[in-house]
């Protein structure tokens, strides 16, 4: 039995180094789903994820116009090939059915048209596209600015997050004072 147990743990421990990666929330773009300085873990694309769905929580590269990319968190609320269209009240329709968004804050409704600069308020996928948003809508930097992300570019998806830093400096990427609080999955 304690051979089994070595190696059941020793499998796992394998399988989430090489299939999973650790992942910090910067910024507030996701709140109260995740919040800054949370800690999560998301498994690598291609390592038995299966299909990304609507609401799945993807990490992805984002590549700025300075040839250097950065890692974002993300909702997915459109798939390839859909019809997105987003109304004044933060209502989303893919192919003209509203969807349901059970994971925005209240206090997030009507916010949408808050921000500056918002120009995918309405547009339909390519075949590799998907549209993200974040759950606080009246701070994330998302697809109604920058537009749908190419599937080459989504890295993995979050499936729990297992703490937070007391402490997190979002320009260094830095925390301090771990805390462990109950998992969660997503």
């Amino acid at each position: 039995i304690a051979f089994a147990i070595t190696l059941l743990v020793g499998s796992s421990l394998l399988y989430f180094n090489i299939c999973c990666e650790k992942v910090v929330i910067n910024g507030s773009s996701m709140n109260t789903t995740l919040v800054e300085g949370q800690l999560g873990v998301y498994v690598k694309r291609g390592s038995l994820i299966g299909k990304l769905e609507r609401n799945d929580i993807i990490v992805f590269n984002y590549h700025k116009t300075d040839d250097s990319e950065t890692k974002f968190v993300k909702r997915i609320i459109g798939k390839p090939n859909e019809h997105i269209e987003i109304k004044l009240n933060s209502k989303v329709y893919i192919n003209g059915k509203e969807i349901e968004q059970n994971y925005l804050d209240e206090s997030n409704y009507g916010k949408t048209f808050q921000l500056n600069n918002i120009t995918r308020m309405d547009i339909t996928l390519g075949d590799d596209e998907y549209y993200v948003m974040g759950d606080n809508r009246s701070v994330s930097y998302d697809s109604r600015f920058f537009g749908p992300i190419k599937k080459k570019d989504i890295v993995g998806k979050v499936v729990l997050t297992y703490g937070k830093y007391k402490s997190y400096n979002t320009e260094t990427g830095e925390g301090k004072d771990k805390q462990i609080f109950p998992i969660r999955f997503y």
